[in-house]
């Protein structure tokens, strides 16, 4: 909390001369609750350092017996009440629990929402609640304007609609208004799949100044990358370097591109064992004794170093050491594991859940055999009868 705002709230008070602190807060089907209180001296820091305890039962967010929840209001959102009688200000409210970390209730609407946000931000690039559209989705919405423009005009669906309408009316066969537009649909799908080459969206950027090589972008099968081709001589491959999540292919320039193909990164010795950094299918990670580790977005793949490396190497052979319960020497196919849902055991491909009436460290590889060649049944779920 920054005390510029609170400051801030606190001249509105004075100024205003608030006499009732408003706290407002949604519960889970979207109505509108608040708790409102007397102002006097250092109300509003009392809040804030103390929150304001409530009944999480009363909104439908937890059962009674363990309801105590506390509301702490949102500075940013302080706006003066003009139909309360009383002077009032009034907040949205952080819903929080009652532990010792002050936790954020995660059911809590104005929490979800930032939660949203900041997905939508990380997958999208969106900025400010607005989203911003991959390559792939500018490459085929450029492909249906031109190759279905009467499907992508904006009076087709209004047209659609209204002999719809007429339809429901008994005004038109739906048999004549579904051969009016389909069979042409169709026959402009099989034309345009026979007679149209594959999109690619690719962009020449330039030559490489040390190879000589050209540079493009374009979108390949599991995204954008980056290309680099022998023109001289089409029997030796390209190279392929994926694109940034922030780059675009309408946008990155040949330095940028260029600087793609710096992967995979030799970092030095670890265990004298070289490791090494790169980015894959499913993101960027560490490669090291022929295991490989995942880079979470705190690190990235272009500079990161070797020590950093390591403790990424470390972590992931912690997180592995716990979840594993039990391993069979005489047959390592065959594992006892920790699993999201609980153990289970692991038996070639296959996942099998454990019965729950047992220590999973107990079961023999016999027994693991067995409960894979005959797995039990999975509880069905469904509505109990009523009596």
């Amino acid at each position: 909390m920054a005390a510029t705002e609170l400051q801030k709230c606190e001249q509105q008070i004075k100024k205003n001369k608030i006499e009732v602190i408003d706290l407002k807060a949604i519960d889970l089907t979207g109505r509108l609750h608040h708790i409102s209180l007397p102002v006097y001296d250092d109300t509003l820091k009392k809040i804030i350092k103390e929150g304001v305890g409530f009944d999480g039962s009363s909104y439908g967010f937890k059962k009674v017996e363990n309801s105590d929840m506390i509301l702490v209001p949102d500075l940013n959102t302080a706006k003066i009440d003009p139909f309360r009688e009383a002077p009032t200000l009034s907040f949205f409210s952080h819903i929080i629990l009652t532990d010792d970390k002050r936790s954020p209730f995660t059911q809590d609407g104005r929490y979800l929402a930032k939660k949203a946000e900041a997905y939508l931000k990380k997958i999208t690039g969106a900025d400010k609640g607005k989203l911003i559209p991959f390559d792939i989705a500018m490459l085929v919405n450029d492909f249906l304007v031109e190759h279905f423009p009467r499907i992508m005009d904006y009076q087709f669906t209004a047209h659609i609609e209204e002999e719809l309408d007429e339809v429901a009316r008994g005004e038109m066969d739906y048999h004549k208004m579904l051969d009016e537009f389909y069979f042409p649909f169709h026959d402009k799908v099989e034309h345009t799949i026979e007679h149209t080459d594959r999109v690619s969206g690719e962009r020449i950027l330039g030559k490489d100044p040390k190879t000589g090589k050209q540079v493009s972008v374009r979108m390949a099968r599991f995204g954008p990358v980056a290309q680099l081709t022998n023109t001289d001589d089409e029997e030796e491959k390209p190279q392929y370097a994926g694109l940034r999540r922030e780059q675009k292919l309408e946008y990155i320039t040949l330095e940028e591109a260029l600087e793609l193909f710096k992967l995979p990164r030799l970092l030095g010795d670890y265990e004298e064992s070289e490791v090494t950094v790169a980015i894959g299918r499913f993101g960027p990670y560490v490669k090291h004794n022929n295991k490989f580790s995942s880079l979470n977005k705190e690190y990235d793949p272009y500079s990161i170093e070797l020590d950093e490396a390591i403790e990424v190497i470390e972590a992931k052979r912690k997180a592995d050491a716990e979840k594993m319960i039990k391993v069979f020497d005489e047959n390592p196919d065959y594992q006892i594991l920790n699993g999201r849902w609980g153990p289970y055991l692991k038996a070639g491909k296959k996942n099998i859940r454990l019965p729950k009436d047992r220590e999973p460290d107990s079961f023999t590889l016999e027994e693991c055999i067995e409960l894979a060649e005959n797995p039990p049944e999975p509880k069905r779920k469904g509505r109990s009868k009523k009596k």
